[in-house]
This record gives structure tokens, sequence and C-alpha cells, in this order.
């Protein structure tokens, strides 16, 4: 997963290039899936449940802040507005979900968890790293998409 984050960063910030939005397997269904494949540990459903909803919860706020580069911001923008009946987990995938596996230790600083459960929750997120990694032909976009004119237009704007 490390060197998918640096193939992102690259695609990203030096080759100028887009993950292609709205994506099909986005970060809702990513995380639903994963809670279906969690679902033959009845005992923990539960726990598996809270896992991925606060996953999504903590994407939908961080996105905007802490998962874009300043490249993707105009982009971001665009999205609000053409799908304001859609969180941004219906819309961003594997790429950006995998930006927040980052940010989260930073994140969960603030959150004064029990050392018992931040242990659990931990093992919850390893879990869920390693179902990325095996079903990363799924779930990331194998090409990342040019930026139209107009959008080449504000960056050049904004710099």
């Amino acid at each position: 997963m490390k060197l998918r984050l640096i193939e992102d960063w690259e695609r990203v910030t030096r080759e100028r290039k887009l993950v292609p939005l709205p994506r099909d397997a986005t970060v809702a269904s990513i995380l639903a899936d994963f809670l279906a494949a969690k679902a033959k540990h009845k005992t923990q459903e539960r726990l598996y449940g809270e896992v991925c909803d606060g996953l999504k919860s903590y994407f939908n706020q961080a996105i905007g802040t802490v998962l874009l580069y300043k490249y993707e911001r105009k982009q971001f923008n665009d999205m609000k507005g053409a799908h304001k009946d859609k969180s941004p987990a219906e819309i961003y995938g594997a790429e950006h979900l995998l930006r927040l596996f980052v940010k989260l230790p930073d994140l969960l600083g603030y959150a004064k968890l029990q050392r018992e459960h931040l242990t659990v929750l931990v093992s919850k997120l390893t879990e869920m790293l390693k179902f990325l990694q095996t079903n990363k032909a799924k779930y990331f976009a194998p090409q990342y998409e040019a930026p139209t004119a107009d959008y080449l237009a504000w960056w050049s704007s904004s710099e």
C-alpha cells in the first residue's frame, strides 16, 4: 500500500492528473464490502460495523481539509456542486481512503480512546488495509485522468 500512496502522490503532484470521480467503487461501497466479508464473525459484527461507520464519518469530515492535494481542490468543489445529494464517501474511492489511513494516527490522537479500545481498533484497521491490498485491482483506479482545459486554466490562475 505504501507504493500505491507514492504512485498516487506522483500522479497528482508531479504529473498533474486526477483520480477519476465519481468512482464506481466508492469509500461507502468498499466499507460495505469489507463489512460483508467480515459478516462471518457474528460475535464481532457490531464492532466491524462501528469501525466502518467511524471510518466513513472520519472520511467525510477529513476529505476537504486533510486528504486532498492542493491540485485536487477544484475537483472537490466541482464534485460537491454536481453531487449535492451524496456524501464524499459516496463519490471518492480507495485512493483517498488510503490517504485517510496515513492521517488516522494524528486524528485518533484527539479521540481519547482507552488503550484496550485503541488496540482493538488498530487491529480492525489493519484488517481493513489487508482487505484493500487483497482487492486492490477491484478498488483502485487503473489510470488517472488528465484535467480539462478549464481545470488547467483555473490551476494556472490560482498558483
